[in-house]
């Protein structure tokens, strides 16, 4: 489903009810937030910090699968607006991972359960 299409017709996605993300057509996937709050990794050693949202479950998609990605303004609780670099959108059906500069207690009023 790779396509360089998606980067230079608007809507070029959309006749198949898909999004252009990541310069690939894919489906959407709704990601609605768990019971329990976010989470900040801090782990040097291993991956560079990052924040992971356990999310209700859904399908299964692990792209980017790498840091540093573009970046995307996701609209969470009461309409805030929270820039964010994705990771993982939803590892293993239920865990969304990405990157932020923001903090902790952003993150979570932002990503309140039920919402995303």
């Amino acid at each position: 489903l790779e396509s360089s299409t998606c980067l230079f017709l608007t809507g070029a996605c959309s006749e198949t009810g898909q999004v252009c993300a990541d310069k690939q057509c894919i489906v959407p996937v709704p990601l609605v937030r768990d019971t329990s709050p976010c989470i900040f990794q801090s782990n040097p050693s291993n991956h560079p910090d990052r924040f992971k949202c356990m999310i209700q479950p859904t399908s299964v998609i692990n792209e980017p699968e790498t840091y540093g990605n573009d970046e995307v303004v996701l609209r969470g609780n009461g309409g805030c607006l929270r820039v964010i670099r994705p990771v993982t959108w939803a590892w293993d059906g239920n865990a969304f991972i990405f990157e932020s500069t923001e903090d902790l207690n952003t993150i979570n009023a932002c990503f309140a359960p039920g919402t995303l």
